[in-house]
């Protein structure tokens, strides 16, 4: 049979229609039309045909309808098609040039309130325990919030308080050079972060304030206050927290080294006292009573197109405390043995206002910031030492005022920068000890410190060949005034020239060669003047090569040469705690190290794969080591003027990979450490080493919207090696696993287990596990109510054994009772 397929309306020929023929309900045969619409089918006379085309209505015929050998017309009837969804969704990680963005609606989930909950999501990007923001392994050098610099390098204040409902994508900025002058003259290998806001939060005030009560070991209160506003010409934001529940408040507004401006960066003197802070490994908010409150404001204002001005108002309070017992165990030719029962009370003041004015053209750069630092410390340990009571006090106030000076701008082809940093310093201090059984123990330490330190930089660019050379110029000038009894000064003068040249190619390649030129000269006045000098030349080498879209590989190596400060001079042994003394050799040392480094990096945005492996290797000799000297009732240090030949290798590798269709975030870590030094103790001198090996793994998973699971886990290995003494390899495994339940939009129910499991000896354990819950309840858009309850079993102690070259430590740490609490919150 002959048919010809034509529209019902039209009657247009039907090209591509087509015709199945069913016999006895199974398919038997089919044709498809010509360009004309004709085909040609052989059915039996009790068979069905069916006809069809795309966007026609099907037709059901019997073959007995139609004669054989004749033309038969048939005519579809025009209907409407169906089609399957298509879902269109923008990649979660794109890239501009050399700038990743981060989509944060990919990956924030229920259960992430800010926007530190999605940082530690982002593959490629980690959040260290205290809140320092790292890029492949490296900590980022800028954090913006809107292209503005708002916080500085204190920016926890934004990742912890900021919700996430506010963020549209974080931007990480590849190869960043802050300084416009600069950009395509000086290489930078460092990566900022810039935070984009939601298009709702923009131009208007948003945050959060919270109050709480409950009770546990007496009445527990945690409130807080979030606000920020981020306009075009001005950016404000004000933070504040207090609690008794033990929470530590000191790193909201901390402040993390800028490792990419060494220049702005000089490290305060370390005090000699014992106590001004809590070393404990767990958190504090497990094991302190407290009273915290900490603050900070922040204020930047456009004062035109290029110019800013900002004000940073940083205030931490506390007073707190703790109990601890030690059993510690000293080795060498004779073993002591010292247990303590440590009853601690803290009270802490830190005040930092900080202004700064930035100009930032194309042609100049010119920067200046002010700031002044107020620190007062007040620690009291009531102790039993070996059976016998004693009262410990330390008293610590340590301020400066800091002011940091840069500059920079074009003369023709040439880039020129100067920066200056100038610091006073003044730290005073007290110990007082009294124990009424031991005369020894009875003591009134007056020490103070006052340091002048000016560091100076000047550098320029110009073109050779092509390529750019930098010449760098240091000019850095210390003056330190110690004093105990007696005054003894110490000075330290650096010159140095550091030319450079760098050849780059392709995209990011480039290879920099430096050799530093100096003289230092230091010079320590107790009773009678004492100097050194000593020229020094330093080469260096730092290369980076992209071997494809995907990898990339960095090198670098380096000479150095400076002098070794002691942590304190004085004529006469001086007094560090009820029981300690130090004993500085009043002389001058010199030292000398050299470092290898190495990395590839990978990174596949289609397919959210980061991978990094690193190693490094330093080697460093000084002219001098410290020698303890361990008795029933005296501890001695005092400096050895001997070789210190110290090796330490590094390697790190990461891996972070997103899984969206699996609702799977996975990052792993696994690092090894071995540090080798001279151990000098109780007429005991060898080589020590020691070996860390620490794997890790952060994992959340939410594919279902009513639940979702996280699991961070850490397991530690490390063991001591020497002449006298091999320990044992031990281990340490520190978990928190998390689980998330989402029974309606309303509701949020999160149940958290912190576990911790130390090996004391070979196969004997110590656990501690930690359970928390917490419920949420929407009540609107603007208000919440949160309930918490901290450990709900109530667990009350915490064990770990160290060891340390031919030292134990046995400790045993008693922690804070069950905690409830009720919070409401007001998200503004």
């Amino acid at each position: 049979m002959t048919f010809l397929v034509r529209d019902s309306l039209s009657h247009h020929a039907l090209g591509g229609a087509a015709c199945r023929v069913f016999s006895n309900g199974k398919m038997a045969g089919y044709a498809l039309a010509n360009n004309d619409g004709a085909l040609s089918v052989k059915a039996g006379k009790d068979d069905v045909l069916e006809f069809y085309a795309l966007g026609y209505k099907k037709q059901e015929l019997h073959a007995s309808a139609f004669a054989d050998g004749r033309c038969h017309s048939v005519l579809l009837a025009q209907t409407g098609v169906a089609l399957r969804e298509i879902t269109i969704k923008a990649p979660a990680i794109r890239a501009l040039g050399d700038t990743l963005v981060y989509d944060v609606r990919a990956f924030a989930k229920a259960g992430d309130t800010y926007l530190e909950d999605v940082l530690k999501k982002l593959p490629g990007i980690n959040v260290s325990d205290n809140g320092i923001v790292s890029y492949q392994g490296k900590a980022i050098n800028k954090f913006y919030i809107e292209g503005k610099d708002l916080l500085a390098n204190s920016y926890n204040q934004a990742t912890r308080n900021m919700p996430v409902e506010a963020v549209k994508s974080v931007e990480v900025m590849e190869n960043h050079q802050p300084v416009k002058v600069l950009q395509g003259k000086q290489i930078s290998d460092k990566a900022a972060l810039n935070i984009k806001l939601d298009k709702s939060h923009r131009a208007r005030p948003f945050g959060e304030a919270a109050g709480g009560l409950g009770s546990g070991q007496g009445t527990v209160w945690d409130n807080s206050l979030f606000l920020t506003q981020i306009l075009g010409g001005s950016q404000l934001m004000v933070t504040g927290k207090m609690n008794n529940s033990g929470k530590d408040l000191s790193e909201e507004t901390q402040e993390h080294i800028d490792v990419t401006d060494l220049d702005a960066y000089e490290p305060t003197p370390t005090s000699l006292l014992r106590g001004t802070s809590f070393q404990e490994s767990l958190p504090v908010n497990r094991y302190a009573t407290n009273k915290s409150y900490t603050g900070g404001l922040n204020y930047l204002v456009n004062l035109s197109t290029d110019a800013t001005l900002r004000f940073n108002m940083l205030a931490y309070k506390d007073r707190s405390g703790y109990n601890s017992l030690y059993d510690y165990t000293y080795g060498g030719m004779t073993t002591t043995q010292l247990h303590e029962d440590n009853r601690l009370n803290r009270r802490t003041l830190t005040l930092l206002p900080i202004i700064r004015y930035e100009l930032n053209t194309k042609k100049v750069f010119l920067s200046n910031e002010l700031r002044y630092s107020y620190n007062n410390y007040d620690v009291d340990n009531h102790l039993t030492s070996n059976e016998k009571d004693i009262r410990e006090h330390v008293h610590a106030r340590p301020t400066y005022l800091q002011n940091y000076l840069t500059a920079a701008f074009t003369l023709g082809q040439n880039a020129i920068q100067f920066k200056s940093l100038t610091r006073y310093y003044v730290r005073h201090e007290m110990l007082c000890c009294l124990a009424d059984s031991i005369k020894d123990y009875y003591a009134e330490e007056p020490l103070s410190l006052r340091s002048w330190t000016s560091k100076n930089v000047f550098s320029t660019s110009f073109p050779l060949w092509g390529r750019y050379v930098d010449v760098k110029a240091l000019v850095n000038h210390a003056y330190h005034q110690y004093r105990a009894e007696d005054t003894v000064q110490r000075r330290r003068d650096n010159y140095q020239l550091q030319p450079s040249y760098t050849i780059s190619w392709g995209k990011e390649c480039y290879a920099t060669f430096e050799m530093t030129m100096g003289w230092l000269y230091a010079s320590v006045t107790a009773q009678s003047e004492k100097t050194r000098e000593m020229p020094f030349l330093c080469p260096a080498l730092h290369f980076k090569y992209v071997l494809s879209p995907h990898w990339k590989i960095k090198l670098s190596m380096d000479l150095s040469k400076s002098d070794t400060p002691g942590s304190f001079y004085a004529l006469d042994p001086v007094r560090t705690s009820y029981r300690s003394w130090y004993e500085t050799s009043n002389q001058l040392f010199f030292s000398k190290s050299s470092s290898l480094f190495g990395g590839f990096y990978y990174q596949d945005l289609a397919t959210m794969l980061f991978f990094n492996v690193s190693a490094s290797y330093i080697d460093e000799r000084r002219e001098c080591y410290e020698n303890f000297e361990y008795t029933e009732t005296k501890t001695y240090v005092s400096e050895v003027a001997e070789n210190n030949h110290r090796r330490t290798f590094l390697s790190n590798a990461e891996v972070s990979k997103s899984l969206s269709d699996a609702g799977l975030t996975l990052k792993t870590q696994l690092s090894y450490s071995l540090s080798t030094y001279p151990l000098s103790q109780s007429g005991v001198v060898t080589g020590n080493r020691s070996h860390i090996v620490s794997m890790g793994i952060n994992a959340t998973w939410q594919k279902l919207s009513w639940l979702r699971l996280n699991l961070a886990a850490t397991d530690f290995l490390y063991w001591e090696r020497n002449n006298y003494n091999h320990s044992d390899v031990l281990s340490s495994l520190k978990s928190e696993s998390s689980i998330f339940f989402f029974p309606s939009k309303h509701w949020n129910i999160k149940l958290k287990c912190q576990s911790m499991i130390n090996e004391v000896e070979p196969s004997k354990y110590k656990n501690c596990h930690l359970f928390d819950a917490e419920a949420s309840y929407k009540i609107s858009k603007r208000f919440e109510a949160k309930c918490y309850v901290e450990n709900v079993l109530n667990e009350r102690n915490y064990i770990i054994r160290q060891n340390a070259g031919v030292n134990t430590i046995y400790s045993r740490l008693p922690l804070r009772g069950r905690v409830a609490l009720i919070k409401l919150l007001i998200h503004l």
